[in-house]
């Protein structure tokens, strides 16, 4: 997948004064993988721009004087170590967004993730956070000299491992979920302060699925990755663009490869895109929506984007389970099969019927802990359920299909 030629077109600075042109501005926030850690660039000049001071500009307004065509570049990071930050998400997302015509618009992208940084590291008050409002103002300045509008489209958060190894010492269960909706709720408070804009500003997340050492699939109300699921499900505003698992390079961890980052940049341009571009209030990909056990087997009905229903395993490994776990207070019965018994609906089959208290189903949350670094993890990880949304990439060689997350139901 290294190597993509992606065909990117120059982008070309409208001229001042041009009619109805409207600058959307995306923030990305999070930790080493929302800051390209360790990851070579692969594309070229994008179809989006950027400040003169890279993507990366911090809170220096110096560097914040004009805009430029965007350019993922390797950069020192927040540590010092040189060179250490490269593909991120960003060239690929502003690429999708344009790929769609829509007419007098504008794309930027600034990042203000840092390695290793936690919810605690990065939540209003922060310097990062405050950065970013920094370069909220700087964009809005430049976009009011050229004679544009500005709209922040929203903030993209690639973000959840440091605080899932935190666990419950980060607070009573679903702390990180109830940490989510905060985040997003102050980037809109602050920055429509700035703007003056009524629209929204939704968070848009990949769900945390970093094979590794962050499992805690026997804790799941500790997991970010549950959390995650949870904030999408309760606040309409934390909007999980993809989980990571089926599209990140599962045989490394914790940081991904170039690839992994540059088609992670198009779902969340299709996110943006479907949620804020065309009002889609309803976007969710694919999502589960109830769980009933009957006897020896379990009905999961699920809602999707663009029906019916299918098990990819293209991005993992074949199993008759797909990824799906039952557990109970005795482990009376476990998983013998998963089907597909509707276009929105699968059926999950137990070894016998179940006896223990506390019946419960999950999908995608089995530990890796113990499968060592550089083991292929994704057996464990399931990630192989979607629907058939056929939505191309923005140069045509990825189809953009809707991955189910990892969740689970008490029955």
């Amino acid at each position: 997948m290294i190597g993509i030629g992606l065909g990117i077109s120059p982008c070309v600075l409208a001229a001042p004064n041009a009619p109805l042109t409207t600058l959307y501005h995306v923030i990305i926030t999070g930790q080493s993988n929302g800051t390209g850690a360790d990851a070579p660039v692969y594309t070229g000049p994008a179809n989006g721009l950027m400040f003169n001071g890279g993507l990366r500009p911090g809170g220096d307004t110096s560097i914040m004087t004009s805009l430029v065509q965007l350019q993922d570049a390797l950069t020192d990071d927040a540590s010092g170590d040189v060179g250490d930050e490269g593909q991120t998400v960003a060239s690929t997302l502003v690429n999708f967004l344009s790929a769609q015509n829509i007419p007098h618009a504008q794309f930027m992208v600034s990042n203000v993730a840092v390695d290793g940084y936690g919810y605690l590291g990065l939540c209003q008050g922060t310097q990062p956070y405050n950065d970013s409002l920094t370069q909220v103002a700087q964009a809005k300045a430049l976009a009011t000299a050229r004679g544009w509008k500005y709209a922040v489209l929203g903030v993209c958060a690639v973000h959840g491992e440091d605080d899932d190894a935190i666990g419950s010492a980060g607070g009573p269960p679903g702390w990180y979920a109830t940490d989510l909706q905060t985040w997003q709720s102050d980037y809109q408070t602050d920055i429509q302060a700035i703007t003056g804009q009524e629209t929204d500003i939704p968070l848009f997340i990949s769900q945390c699925s970093t094979p590794g050492d962050y499992a805690h699939s026997d804790n799941l109300d500790y997991s970010t990755s549950i959390n995650g699921w949870q904030a999408s499900r309760a606040n309409s505003l934390v909007i999980m663009a993809s989980p990571s698992a089926p599209i990140v390079d599962m045989f490394r961890s914790p940081h991904w490869n170039s690839a992994s980052y540059m088609i992670l940049g198009e779902y969340f341009g299709k996110a943006i895109w479907r949620v804020v571009l065309q009002s889609s209030s309803i976007w969710k990909g694919v999502y589960p929506t109830n769980a009933t056990l009957t006897g020896d087997t379990i009905v999961i009905n699920f809602a999707a984007q663009v029906g019916p229903l299918a098990f990819d395993y293209s991005t993992g490994i074949k199993s008759l389970i797909a990824g799906f776990e039952y557990v109970d207070s005795t482990s009376s019965a476990a998983v013998l099969s998963a089907s597909l018994t509707g276009p929105l609906q699968v059926t999950v089959t137990l070894t016998a019927t179940p006896s223990g208290s506390s019946p419960q189903i999950r999908y995608s949350t089995l530990s890796s802990n113990d499968v060592p670094y550089g083991s292929d993890k994704r057996l464990q990880s399931g990630v192989c359920l979607v629907d058939s949304d056929t939505t191309p990439s923005s140069t045509g060689e990825w189809t953009l299909r809707n991955y189910c997350p990892a969740f689970y139901f008490d029955l």
